[in-house]
């Protein structure tokens, strides 16, 4: 259970993040941040809902439990791991630009 459960933080810290810019950044009625926001919504529950489910079905990340015992396999897997929380971060810190207010005002 304990693995289900780190399996489901990420996604749904995305998605709480995508709700949060999207509110605090009160940009709501703009649709193009409006869509962005969404859509890493949708992603984030479908990835968390994904591996969470997967784990409930099977007891475990049976891909993980046989790389654990080889190092040189584990190491690449954290690597490849920390890659993807990289990418991931910096896509969420554009969506948080897109949709946090403009510091300058805009003239007419």
């Amino acid at each position: 259970m304990r693995q289900a459960l780190c399996l489901l933080c990420p996604g749904s810290n995305f998605f709480l993040l995508a709700l949060f810019t999207l509110l605090a950044g009160d940009r709501t009625s703009d649709i193009r941040s409006l869509m962005v926001s969404i859509l890493v919504m949708v992603w984030a529950f479908r990835i968390a809902g994904f591996l969470f489910l997967r784990v409930l079905v099977t007891g475990s990340d049976t891909r993980f439990d046989s790389i654990r015992s080889h190092f040189w396999s584990f190491k690449g897997f954290w690597i490849g791991q920390m890659l993807w929380l990289i990418k991931s971060t910096f896509l969420l810190l554009r969506v948080a630009l897109l949709c946090l207010p403009n510091p300058r005002p805009r003239h007419p």
